[in-house]
């Protein structure tokens, strides 16, 4: 059951700081040390395309940093079993055919991805609920009115 009443009031420093910490970053970080050689790649490549989207701030940097780890370790085990892929399976005790635990260790990478990638509006579906909840600044990708009518105004010109 829910209590009726007023919220509680923040105390404004506290407003005031977490307002600072969300402002996005305007210069790319150096990646963490600890990152392997795919997560620093990976840094390197999405980190200033989500500073330039607005979606990077300090709050969300050591969630960045799992992702980054997350990619990693996907592309580390990918290699692994693409390098030989009787890799793949192992024979047991009694004959059967049983996965490796590093397909399990890399489908559960995967799986984190696909969790961490919506939280930077890393595919489609998220970025369009980041924008429409004004998360995201448009850039300068046309509206579909612009478009519309820069469209029906060329038609307009060729005609007339």
């Amino acid at each position: 059951m829910t209590k009726r009443g007023r919220k509680p009031e923040i105390p404004r420093k506290a407003m005031k700081a977490s307002r600072i910490e969300s402002q996005p970053l305007s210069e790319v970080p150096d990646p963490p040390d600890h990152l392997g050689e795919h997560g620093k790649r990976y840094w390197q490549d999405h980190a200033p395309k989500l500073i330039e989207a607005k979606i990077l701030t300090p709050l969300h940097l050591e969630s960045f940093v799992l992702l980054c780890e997350q990619y990693h370790r996907y592309r580390r085990l990918s290699t692994w079993l693409d390098e030989d892929p009787t890799r793949e399976v192992f024979m047991t005790e009694n004959g059967y055919q049983q996965e490796t635990p590093q397909v399990r260790m890399r489908d559960k990478a995967l799986a984190a991805l696909y969790s961490l990638w919506p939280k930077f509006g890393m595919t489609p579906f998220a970025l369009a609920q980041m924008r429409k909840h004004g998360g995201v600044a448009s850039g300068k990708l046309p509206t579909i009115v612009s478009f519309a009518k820069k469209k029906y105004d060329d038609r307009e010109d060729e005609q007339g």
